[in-house]
């Protein structure tokens, strides 16, 4: 599938055509239309594979997928999810998140591949395997905050792992800078908190 723009055009202001266009696929999108899906897909490729990259270089390093198969995993679930975005923004958080999903599924085949090798016995983990357990830690965490805090838990997954600045969350959210960097502070010490928790349960 060929890169129809810059890469980049990712998370910057893009043409108002182009804008009008997303728009215009998203809702058809929305109603059903699958050709609408590809095709949004199609033109926002590069942006997506800038997305993987960013996503990927938070993993360990000999990580088994590359940006293109991420993107092409990413493919097959946006089919089969609903999406219910207004614009190119809110469909990049949407990829965002199912991108989290394939990595965090990734981790735990890894881990269970580990522990099915020693025959039942306790996993001998490889070097790169506390990282592994880490993502597995931020997720639940990242549950536990959606639960107790649904909006700074959208500002973690917009700065985090949309990549995000402060005042792009700010106009995202309809909030002040001022807010978005409050939330942050108080979202960042409540998943380390939970994550640092979480560990000590499990020593």
């Amino acid at each position: 599938m060929a890169c129809l723009l810059p890469e980049s055009t990712f998370v910057t202001t893009t043409t108002s055509a182009l804008e009008t266009e997303v728009v215009a696929l998203l809702r058809a999108r929305s109603a059903g239309d699958a050709a609408a899906g590809r095709r949004l897909f199609e033109i926002l490729y590069a942006d997506l594979r800038a997305l993987a990259r960013r996503r990927l270089a938070e993993e360990r390093r000999d990580h088994t997928l590359a940006p293109t198969s991420l993107v092409h995993e990413l493919f097959l679930r946006l089919d089969r999810v609903s999406m219910d975005c207004e614009d190119r923004r809110d469909y990049l958080a949407l990829a965002a998140a199912v991108m989290k999903r394939i990595l965090i599924d990734s981790a735990r085949r890894r881990l269970f591949r580990e522990a099915l090798s020693r025959d039942g016995q306790e996993p001998e983990l490889g070097p790169h395997a506390a990282l592994e357990q880490r993502v597995l830690s931020l997720e639940c965490a990242l549950e536990r905050l959606e639960r107790v805090d649904p909006e700074l838990a959208r500002v973690v997954e917009l700065r985090f792992f949309l990549g995000l600045e402060v005042e792009a969350v700010a106009s995202t959210l309809g909030i002040s800078s001022a807010s978005v960097q409050r939330y942050w502070r108080s979202a960042r010490a409540f998943l380390k908190l939970a994550i640092e928790t979480e560990e000590a349960d499990e020593r």
